[in-house]
C-alpha cells in the first residue's frame, strides 16, 4: 500500500486506529494487519498487531490467504495470539 499515509493521515507509528462500517473494513484490516507485521524488506513494518474483533467475523483462511498474496507462504498466528470470541 504506497499511499497508506494518504489513506490515515495524521496517525504516527503505535497509534490506535478503528475500523468499523463498511464491509471493507473487515478486508482493510485483515491486509493491514498482515502487511504490519511483514519484514520491512517485504514491504511491512516488522511490528506486532493486535486485531481485536468485536462482531465475530476473524477468519484465519482469509487473513492467510492475504498473507499469501503478500508473498507470505506459510503464514499462521503467533505461537502466543489467542482468538477471542466476542459477543
Amino acid at each position: 500500500m504506497e499511499n497508506i499515509d494518504e489513506l490515515f493521515p495524521g496517525f504516527m507509528m503505535g497509534d490506535f486506529g478503528v475500523l468499523c462500517g463498511l464491509p471493507v473494513s473487515l478486508s482493510l484490516s485483515w491486509v493491514l494487519s498482515v502487511r504490519c507485521q511483514l519484514p520491512i524488506e517485504q514491504g511491512g513494518l516488522d511490528l506486532s498487531v493486535i486485531l481485536i474483533d468485536a462482531v465475530n467475523t476473524f477468519d484465519l483462511y482469509a487473513v492467510s490467504s492475504v498473507a499469501r498474496k503478500c508473498g507470505e507462504e506459510n503464514f499462521s498466528l503467533p505461537s502466543g495470539a489467542k482468538c477471542v470470541k466476542c459477543g
